[in-house]
């Protein structure tokens, strides 16, 4: 109906690391399927080019400080084909923090909701209401992130029991670091009890967010809906 939203949603693609060319070559086939509906945007959570990759690699000379410009370049030719025709949404992830975001902010223009280079954001789409905020900036109940985002869910919470308008009928909250991840290797940052669930899975409860997409592991997981790890 007229009223439908189509869009792809993913984070960590890179270019050649990690084979970001291949992922983007799936979106276009199912943006350009005509048995399906286009995309009407593209929400992608951080870590975009990998221009910096955070790894040493001493026979190239490279530093865990290097960053590439013309990686970031080789990804906006890459995703031109879709990025020229519909909105390409971006938040931060870790592989954008070299020289305090800057290249990021440059490339990514985003609906900044203050005059200075904030890098949380929200938008509509039709009936869907995307919440953007960020991993990588302080996001404690003292900070500006975190007071902008309570602004932003209660406005979400009346667009959403508002029955005039059709914005907001879905509340979607985009992250790069999961909630809750699988990954041995940081677990303690993923489990009941962790710093980001403490934070900030009450408040999104509390506003009845529909569903949170992030990123950082380069593995697909879903979860059951939960409360503090209990389904």
């Amino acid at each position: 109906n007229s009223t439908s939203v189509s869009f792809a949603t993913y984070g960590d693609m890179g270019t050649i690391m990690p084979l970001g060319f291949k992922v983007f070559d799936k979106v276009k086939e199912e943006h350009l399927n005509p048995d399906s509906k286009p995309f009407d945007f593209i929400l992608h959570q951080g870590d975009i080019s990998y221009a910096g990759v955070d790894t040493a690699v001493k026979i190239l000379n490279i530093t865990k400080n290097d960053e590439w410009e013309y990686i970031w370049d080789v990804f906006g030719r890459q995703i031109e084909p879709i990025a020229s025709n519909i909105p390409y949404m971006t938040s931060t992830g870790n592989h954008e923090a070299w020289y305090n975001f800057t290249s990021f902010k440059a490339r990514y223009k985003m609906p900044y909701p203050t005059e200075d280079d904030s890098f949380w954001f929200s938008f509509d789409v039709g009936p869907v209401h995307v919440i953007s905020a960020s991993s990588e900036h302080d996001f404690t109940p003292s900070s500006k992130q975190y007071k902008w985002l309570l602004e932003e869910l209660e406005r979400s919470k009346e667009l959403k029991e508002n029955k005039n308008t059709r914005y907001g009928t879905w509340i979607i909250f985009a992250i790069h670091r999961p909630f809750y991840c699988s990954d041995e290797s940081s677990l303690n940052d993923h489990i009941p009890g962790s710093f980001r669930i403490n934070t900030l899975e009450p408040l999104l409860l509390n506003y009845s967010i529909d569903v949170i997409f992030s990123g950082h592991y380069h593995g697909y997981e879903r979860i059951h809906p939960n409360v503090n790890g209990t389904v």
